[in-house]
C-alpha cells in the first residue's frame, strides 16, 4: 500500500510544480509574447495530463479500498 501513497504524492507534487511554473511564466514580462504563449500552452497540456492521471489514480484507489473492505467483511 505504501507505493500507492508514493504515487499519489508524486502526482500532487508534480501538480504543484506545474502550477508554480505556470504562474512564473504568466508573470514574467521579459519573455517575448510568442514564447510566453507557447510555454503556457505546453504547461497547460502537461497539467491536464497530470490532473487526468491524478483523477484516474484516485478512482483506482477508491476501487482498491472497496475491494479490500469487501474481502475483509467475508
Amino acid at each position: 500500500m505504501r507505493i500507492m501513497k508514493v504515487i499519489e504524492l508524486e502526482l500532487v507534487a508534480e501538480k504543484e510544480k506545474l502550477e508554480y511554473e505556470l504562474e512564473n511564466v504568466l508573470n514574467d514580462k521579459n519573455i517575448p509574447t510568442e514564447e510566453q504563449v507557447k510555454k503556457i500552452k505546453d504547461l497547460l497540456i502537461l497539467q491536464t495530463q497530470n490532473l487526468n492521471s491524478l483523477q484516474m489514480w484516485s478512482s483506482y484507489m477508491i476501487n482498491v479500498n472497496k475491494t479490500e473492505e469487501n474481502n475483509n467483511e467475508e
